[in-house]
């Protein structure tokens, strides 16, 4: 069964736990193409009231990124698993 890859939307309902992963994996990046677009901004900005948003605003983008990812886990403890190994160097 092949699943659409380019969902930026949430469907009304998923059809299964394989479109919610793909969605939930599609929006941690969009957040993190967020974080790198602001970092990019911060190091060019000159105004440090600007920086201050700029900063605040990655704050909040990675937050989402880790709240996206926590949902992940609980749909997919394994994949997760095998990421931790990956932080923790383990193989």
């Amino acid at each position: 069964m092949l699943v659409k890859t380019e969902m930026s939307h949430p469907p009304e309902k998923f059809g299964n736990d394989l479109e919610k992963k793909i969605f939930l994996r599609k929006k941690m990046q969009e957040e993190l193409d967020a974080v790198n677009s602001y970092e990019d901004a911060l190091e060019r900005e000159k105004d440090e009231k600007t920086k201050e948003v700029f900063s605040e605003i990655i704050r909040d983008e990675l937050n989402h990124f880790g709240r996206l990812m926590r949902e992940w886990n609980r749909i997919d403890k394994t994949q997760m698993e095998l990421i931790q190994k990956g932080i923790e160097g383990k193989e």
